[in-house]
């Protein structure tokens, strides 16, 4: 188990105080801890589960895995279909509808995404004689104080984790939808809109850099494959990050029937 003597090498003002060869090993084994924490824990259930508080360890693990905060992988193929059928092990799983999934990469190297706050609007339109049409649109808040700050990602690694958080985000974006999706336009982000094929599913990928206090829009339309109204019916998967927060998706069904009459909009309530 990690020991008072064990656990300074993972700092980062051991790191920082001595030569590049320092820095080297700091970076190769600054998440070392994390094995160590989890070594101790087994230790602890395995030597003494008479001390465990069996009912909280177990319902806070049946709150992270129904939240998606924790995945579970087995290379015992039964097992893994189990997981899998509890929804536990990450797999995409679009069904026959409409799918929605966003992911945020931050690939700024540092805990930025701390600080962000989103927001997420989905339309799905009916427009008689085509296809259905899709809308996404995305808010994004950096809650960190609004400051003049230089940008610049591959600066020396910040000293404390109140800087990583506070720091500038940069965010990977990625919306998986419905394989046979097809762009119309798409505004907010730095670079153009790259539209590619992954796991059976189309993704729109793009990026966006935001200084703290600062808040950026991303907007996708796109027309959806006529698959996602079966015989009148509509139904729509839409995927949470694992590991990320809960956050609040508004869903809009609007447009004209086939009959002609107007449909009504529908904002369910977030789960």
């Amino acid at each position: 188990k990690a020991t008072a003597a064990s656990f300074p090498p993972f700092t980062h003002d051991w790191a920082t105080a001595g030569t590049a060869r320092v820095m080297g090993d700091w970076w190769t084994h600054r998440k070392d801890f994390m094995n160590l924490v989890m070594q101790a824990t087994m230790a602890k259930l395995a030597s003494a589960p008479a001390d465990v508080n069996w009912p909280i360890v177990l319902s806070t693990l049946a709150n992270l895995l129904e939240q998606r905060h924790i995945q579970f992988y087995s290379t015992d193929p039964a097992v893994q279909t189990w997981v899998e059928a509890q929804a536990w092990g990450g797999t995409l799983t679009p069904g026959d509808g409409d799918y929605l999934l966003l992911v945020d990469s931050n690939v700024g190297f540092n805990k930025a995404t701390a600080s962000i706050a989103q927001t997420l609007d989905y339309q799905m339109i009916v427009e008689p004689g085509s296809n259905p049409r899709a809308r996404f649109t995305v808010r994004y808040r950096h809650l960190g104080a609004p400051r003049i700050l230089t940008c610049d990602k591959f600066a020396q690694y910040a000293p404390t984790y109140d800087t990583l958080v506070q720091g500038c985000y940069w965010d990977y974006v990625r919306l998986y939808a419905p394989s046979g999706a097809e762009l119309i336009t798409a505004s907010g982000g730095d670079e153009p809109v790259e539209t590619l094929s992954e796991l059976g599913l189309t993704v729109f990928a793009t990026s966006l850099m935001m200084r703290p206090g600062e808040e950026r829009t991303l907007v996708f339309e796109y027309r959806l494959p006529d698959r996602v109204l079966h015989n009148g019916v509509y139904r729509l998967i839409a995927q949470k990050q694992a590991g990320s927060d809960s956050i609040p998706l508004r869903l809009t069904i609007a447009g004209v029937s086939a009959s002609g009459l107007p449909l009504r909009d529908w904002t369910p309530q977030p789960s």
